[in-house]
């Protein structure tokens, strides 16, 4: 059996040998070498904004005779020219993700858009997902992800190859920004009633049809998510509003808060994607309540608080805060229940299915309180519970 290959690979093995063996490609090869544009990239490295790689003519020549084939002469050498003349260059920002699924391309605010895996540039990582999904079976399933979060940020092009991390980030500020959007975002998909998602891996694209494209190694995390689960939700153009609220709501998050926030939703994102009923509702209590008791240092009264705080939150009315009351009264018991005593309601599997049939109306009062905590910022407790705000 032949050991697999991935499309990268592939590629770099044909077009190598082609610019050593080929008369036309040794050509490009050597005209590209008499470039001075290409001579003033010798010994520095090409970046995709986190990452970056070591600046090499053959390889340029292996791109150039690649996209000639692939989109013709005039458009691969107007795109080479764009390449060799700009200080900085587009790079595609990629965070694949878990649970969700898209149709069609989902277009939304500040140049981001949620893209379903099939028209998405090819890749490495594309190829083993789909692999992947074709060799599921009952006894070997794992999840991968269907969809990814994308945006084109720009980079500086070139690098000097001793420079630092941090000044890497100076250079490529709005790759920074970006990237730490992206993330906050995905885990803000879960306040929205029925979704679930997790981000779950990020990586840097080369522009298909731009140098170096595939030739280009893409940089990448290791996946960022302990639990996976198995929930996958369509995601359809009529919630493009509710996601660009959510994405604008990202940028209105300062620094301090942001690490809370993202420890809060990732929480949440686990108990809506756990399979263990005990895991759920124990990760749903700590979610909340990081959000609902982050000022209670001395650990007073906490389930009454927990209660009336979310209640008077997001209640619209006696009735409403009523019912919100009665479930956050239910998840904090069941969580304590955990928490304490490692068991949910004695074993008992009556009770247990009990649950479980009706976490999904916790998941969206939590999805709620999330949602109306970030847009409010700063909550003064005492004033809201007064009445006062």
């Amino acid at each position: 059996m032949k050991p697999f290959c991935d499309i990268g690979t592939r590629l770099y093995l044909r077009y190598s040998s082609l610019i050593k063996n080929d008369a036309e490609s040794k050509k490009v090869l050597e005209d590209l070498k008499r470039d001075p544009r290409v001579g003033a990239l010798e010994g520095k490295v090409i970046s995709l904004g986190g990452s970056a790689t070591q600046f090499n003519v053959e390889v340029l020549a292996m791109w150039y005779v690649w996209a000639i084939s692939e989109y013709g002469y005039e458009r691969a050498t107007k795109n080479l020219n764009s390449f060799l003349d700009e200080d900085k260059r587009s790079v595609m920002l990629v965070l694949w993700i878990l649970g969700v699924h898209v149709e069609q391309k989902l277009l939304l605010d500040d140049g981001f858009a949620v893209m379903p895996i099939k028209n998405m540039p090819d890749s490495v990582h594309k190829e083993e997902f789909l692999m992947s999904k074709m060799n599921m079976t009952s006894r070997g399933f794992r999840p991968v992800p269907d969809a990814a979060i994308v945006c084109n940020c720009e980079v500086m092009k070139s690098e000097k190859s001793n420079e630092g991390i941090g000044r890497q980030k100076q250079l490529n500020a709005d790759y920074v920004r970006r990237n730490k959007k992206m993330y906050l975002f995905a885990f803000l998909f879960n306040v929205i009633d029925g979704l679930s998602c997790l981000p779950y891996f990020m990586t840097t694209y080369s522009i298909p049809d731009m140098p170096l494209g595939l030739f280009h190694p893409s940089s990448g995390s290791y996946p960022y998510v302990d639990v996976l689960g198995d929930r996958i939700n369509a995601v359809g153009l009529d919630k493009v509003s509710e996601i660009n609220f959510l994405l604008n709501l990202v940028d209105e998050i300062n620094d301090q808060e942001y690490g809370r926030y993202l420890r809060v939703l990732d929480r949440f994102a686990k108990a809506k994607r756990g399979r263990r009923i005990e895991d759920k509702v124990l990760d749903l209590g700590i979610a909340l309540e990081m959000l609902l008791l982050d000022d209670n240092m001395n650990n007073e009264q906490l389930s009454l608080q927990f209660r009336l705080r979310g209640s008077w939150l997001i209640g619209h009315d006696a009735e409403d805060r009523l019912n919100v009351y009665e479930s956050l009264k239910e998840i904090y018991k069941f969580r304590s229940q955990v928490a304490h005593g490692g068991v949910l309601c004695k074993n008992s599997y009556k009770k247990i299915n009990q649950v479980r049939e009706a976490f999904l109306s916790y998941e969206s009062v939590a999805g709620r309180i999330m949602k109306e905590a970030i847009i409010r910022k700063k909550i003064e407790w005492d004033k809201l519970l007064l009445g006062c705000s």
